[in-house]
């Protein structure tokens, strides 16, 4: 059975990528002739990333190499490229890992767009919060510092950055030395600092800017908030708390949960053990041990009966029972039965799920229409 704290810490992180990156629901026409039947495909034409432009693909790992399917699931690209590692997509692009261990970035059709040439270990495929594009920039790192880079692979900043964080709400996190005094603040999208933390003032970040908002802990380890100059503006008393999402945080005080708005005033009284972020005027709970689905006026939509619930993404829920995963719609009505081993969430009307170690497709309806068949999968994107 998985452990449903580190679920949710994953499933969080994993929501706030696709949040940040806007991966939406579309309708697209297919180019003709250009497509074979899944697993026996034979390619008659060079297909473009101008032929696809508009329409949603996956990549997948068949026999040990990726190719790229459509929403049918038949072959785009034959399964014939090696990485070793590729990330999921973000502003059209995916980071990958090359036969050579060097890193760079792919389109949709697995075309390198920027050459694998980075090697910090930092940036590896387990660092999970780096190397994805946002406003056309994303850090790289070469060397154990980082810089940032555009979507044409250059240096828009050369490496000079201990550490970082993602970009999210136009601000990243970063540490540097100088003078031989490492100094911790944020930088936006061309490497400005934003504001750095005096000495007193300089303790550890929870999370990113969501917002127009981001947490930081004082000198006694309670959380706040903070602003896009670096002030505070909701006082540090919270024994943890989330990034904010369609105006309301989660907050802890007292080994409870509930929900503050952007004055620091609660929302939602704390009565909870666990929560997740709002999503779709949703958000999952956990009181007496199981999950349910509140709204934004702390009312249950979805009664507190399960073991994990996910995000609302597309309408659909991820719902756990033991150890087996589906989902429900807004409604709290089931439309997969838990059976999967593993599900993500809806990406362009489809979900990757995972059985007996294969990946697969299904839709909103529960029908797999892409059969768990294949050794690693990402999510449909435009």
């Amino acid at each position: 059975m998985k452990n449903v704290k580190l679920k949710r810490v994953l499933f969080l992180f994993f929501i706030q990528l696709l949040l940040i990156f806007g991966l939406c629901s579309c309708n697209s026409s297919k180019p003709s002739n250009k497509k074979s039947s899944l697993l026996n495909s034979v390619k008659e034409e060079t297909i473009t990333i101008e032929d696809v432009k508009d329409e949603p693909l996956a990549m997948v790992k068949h026999e040990g190499k990726w190719g790229v399917i459509d929403k049918e699931g038949n072959w785009i690209k034959d399964p014939t490229m090696s990485f070793k590692n590729v990330c999921q997509f973000s502003d059209g692009l995916a980071k990958a890992q090359a036969e050579n261990d060097k890193w760079g970035f792919i389109n949709k059709l697995g075309d390198w767009v920027i050459t694998p040439r980075f090697s910090n270990d930092n940036s590896s495929i387990s660092n999970t919060n780096l190397g994805y594009f946002n406003n056309n920039r994303a850090f790289a790192g070469t060397d154990f510092t980082y810089g940032i880079i555009d979507k044409e692979g250059n240096w828009i900043v050369e490496p000079s950055f201990f550490s970082i964080d993602q970009f999210s709400d136009g601000l990243a996190y970063v540490s540097y030395y100088e003078n031989d005094q490492r100094k911790k603040g944020y930088v936006d999208t061309n490497g400005n600092i934003a504001f750095i933390f005096s000495d007193d003032n300089n303790y550890e970040l929870i999370l990113g800017f969501s917002e127009g908002l981001a947490t930081k802990a004082n000198s006694k380890g309670k959380i706040g908030y903070i602003n896009k100059k670096g002030e505070w503006v909701i006082e540090a008393i919270y024994e943890d708390s989330g990034s904010f999402h369609e105006g309301l945080a989660s907050a802890t005080l007292n080994d409870k949960v509930g929900f503050i708005d952007k004055k620091g005033s609660w929302v939602i009284k704390p009565n909870f053990s666990l929560s997740s972020h709002f999503s779709e005027g949703l958000a999952a709970v956990e009181l007496d041990g199981k999950e349910g689905m509140i709204n934004t006026s702390g009312n249950w939509v979805i009664q507190p009966k399960y073991h994990f619930l996910g995000d609302c993404i597309e309408g659909m829920i991820e719902v756990w029972t033991g150890d087996k995963s589906g989902y429900l719609n807004k409604d709290g009505k089931v439309i997969v039965k838990p059976k999967y081993d593993e599900t993500y969430p809806f990406s362009n009307g489809l979900s990757v799920v995972i059985l007996n170690e294969k990946y697969g497709y299904i839709d909103k309806n529960g029908n797999e229409v892409v059969k768990p068949v294949f050794e690693d999968a990402l999510n449909f994107v435009k």
